[in-house]
């Protein structure tokens, strides 16, 4: 029921394109007032007859005749409203926490309270608050709290008749930053009442105005009567489609919080990332359509694809899943089809064993090789490719052949321009980049053309000598590969927003901070190799020697695997030497060292031995003086 409504609202949480209009439903859940208290306070005041509900004329006129009665003292009109709505002790409550985990890009409001922005500090979210047309200016893109209605602060709320009549006159930005949203977002009202008068009115203008370009929004309906036929078609008429709570759930639900939460509940159902009410061939579908983005990528880190399984799956860092005890639904099916013979696989139908091999190449290329699902692990993956062969065996015989050729293919011509950085050809490697990343972006290729401007910013960092630049090329070339800092910075945040969304694990992949992150995780890393080695204590699990080996090892794989320049930075090629070091001392150790007599043995749980990829960081990293300096002869005798 409502699938539809339920995908618009989280295709929308997923491409940055929802927004929560929230009504003052949602903060009576946290003990705020509502309106109707609000106005049957002005009643006792003006010693007016309270009613069991009031008109919506009735809900303006009030306030207004309020207004009037106090004459020339308006101050007593501020005050007085302000203590009949006090925000003091109020608390935010589930929803408001569930609406934010849906990753909105702005919240529209027409409450006067802080229950928002509060929530969104407590979960270290940022969210500027706009509540005036002057605030307006001050927003930068997205996440924003937009207060249609004013606020105390700036005494500025719409209460009485006349806020309504003047509104677009007081709140001339406010109104139209407020339509743009309706002909952009997925505006979803919620805490609200059908008939509520600020929906009507905000609907009725937005309509008017949008005309075709108006985007129909999704109204969450908490009522205790379900609605007729009649009374859906005349919502929809006004341009509201309306999810029911009574019709996701048989159960009754009494209290409104629980009504509201089973919105909520539904699109978990549906959402990619939850497992609930699914069974296992629907979880199958999960897990292909969480790795499918991945499988683009030639070689990808053991972070990238724990990121999108997670919390499900566990990954550790050696490349090894850990399952709980209790059958995991996630990766059930896709465990069975991997023990089953070549023959019994064949017999699966054509969809079923291409997701299969999609999945399967996802793990080869991040290298996730073992599962612990029974002790003792085993493997689910025979072998996987390591980074570039060509690379890691420095052959540069195979680079120059395959940079003397032409390609017509674009992923050819990357690969080519990769290697001519390896033969330190830069300026070639520059311009071949260059061509390479146009063209990508022409054919709406962005994985492609992130990488290879990424590279474009690294080599520009490298190419010192001007002069060759104006050897090559005319200046209007020149002009044109060049980057400004801010286009660096942005490079990233330039791109398409479905594209951010699902490859966010790869945006630092062109500044420094993936260095920096690199050398931070690696000196934590050996900080506990050190101390291992100097307590001779031995470790249980993966040891941190082992943690130090595999650090290297996935991220000289990412790098030379995609063809990424970083590795040749001088804070890459730190972070490996510091990391190399300690291991070389712990080869020349764990010969020597006597370990404290245990009750019962291990078998070389701590042991390490060196294979091609620390010859290649040896002979990339280290100069002559430190290889000799580490004894590299005799590390290499078998």
């Amino acid at each position: 029921m409502y699938e539809k409504e339920l995908r618009r609202i989280l295709d929308a949480s997923q491409n940055n394109a929802l927004t929560f209009f929230v009504g003052a439903g949602v903060s009576a859940l946290s003990g705020a007032p509502t309106w109707k208290a609000l106005i049957d306070a002005i009643c006792d005041e003006l010693g007016c007859e309270k009613k069991g509900s009031y008109s919506s004329e009735e809900y303006l006129q009030i306030p207004q005749m309020f207004y009037y009665s106090l004459g020339e003292n308006k101050t007593d009109y501020f005050k007085f409203v302000k203590e009949q709505l006090p925000e003091a002790g109020l608390q935010s409550n589930e929803i408001h926490r569930q609406m934010l985990n849906l990753n909105p890009v702005s919240f529209i409001t027409t409450n006067y309270d802080t229950l928002l922005e509060d929530t969104a500090i407590q979960h270290c979210q940022s969210f500027k608050v706009v509540s005036s047309d002057e605030k307006v200016p001050t927003i930068f893109g997205d996440r924003f709290i937009l207060k249609v209605h004013g606020d105390f602060e700036n005494n500025n709320f719409v209460l009485k008749e006349e806020d309504y009549l003047n509104y677009s006159e007081d709140f001339k930005l406010i109104e139209t930053l407020t339509k743009s949203i309706f002909s952009t977002n997925t505006v979803v009202f919620i805490g609200y009442g059908l008939n509520d008068y600020n929906i009507k009115l905000i609907l009725n203008w937005a309509k008017t105005l949008l005309k075709n370009n108006f985007r129909e929004p999704i109204f969450l309906y908490t009522g205790d009567q379900p609605l007729t036929n009649e009374e859906l078609l005349y919502h929809k008429s006004k341009g509201l489609s309306v999810i029911e709570w009574q019709k996701l759930s048989p159960s009754s639900a009494n209290d409104y919080i629980t009504r509201y939460q089973l919105f909520f509940d539904a699109l978990n159902s549906l959402s990619q990332t939850s497992l609930d009410g699914k069974n296992e061939d629907a979880a199958f579908e999960m897990l292909y359509n969480l790795l499918l983005p991945l499988n683009r990528i030639k070689a990808l880190r053991i972070e990238d694809v724990s990121r999108r399984l997670s919390p499900h799956v566990i990954i550790r860092n050696d490349g090894s899943v850990n399952l709980p005890k209790d059958e995991n639904l996630l990766m059930k099916k896709f465990l069975t089809i991997n023990q089953m013979s070549e023959d019994q696989q064949g017999s699966l139908n054509k969809e079923t064993l291409e997701k299969y091999m999609c999945i399967l190449n996802v793990f080869k290329k991040a290298r996730i090789l073992m599962v612990n699902d029974r002790l003792p692990y085993r493997c689910f993956i025979k072998e996987a490719p390591f980074a570039d062969e060509n690379c890691l065996l420095f052959d540069y015989t195979s680079m120059n052949a395959f940079s003397t050729k032409e390609y017509t293919s674009l992923e050819k011509n990357y690969t080519k321009a990769f290697y001519l950085s390896r033969l330190k050809r830069y300026d070639e490697a520059f311009y071949l980049f260059s061509e390479v990343a146009k063209q990508a972006f022409a054919e709406n290729n962005y994985l492609l053309y992130y990488f290879a401007e990424s590279n474009c910013i690294s080599l520009g960092k490298i190419i010192k000598n001007v002069n060759m630049w104006f050897s090559c090329y005319d200046l209007s070339e020149i002009e044109s590969l060049s980057l400004s800092n801010s286009e660096i910075e942005n490079l990233f945040y330039r791109l398409p927003v479905e594209f951010r969304n699902t490859y966010d694990s790869l945006k630092n992949i062109h500044n420094t901070n993936m260095l920096y992150k690199y050398s931070y995780e690696s000196f934590v890393d050996g900080l506990k190799l050190q101390n291992a080695i100097e307590s001779e204590s031995v470790e249980f699990g993966l040891s941190s020697c082992g943690k130090a080996i595999c650090r290297i090892n996935d991220y000289l794989h990412f790098l030379q695997g995609n063809g990424i320049i970083a590795d040749i930075f001088t804070e890459y090629k730190n972070t490996v030497k510091y990391l190399m070091s300690l291991l070389v001392y712990k080869y020349s150790t764990q010969n020597k060292k006597v370990i404290h007599k245990q009750t019962f043995a291990f078998e070389n749980v701590d042991e390490i031995s060196f294979d091609e990829v620390d010859f290649y960081c040896f002979i990339d990293c280290f100069n002559d003086k430190e290889i000799k300096s580490c004894s590299i002869s005799t590390i290499l005798k078998p």
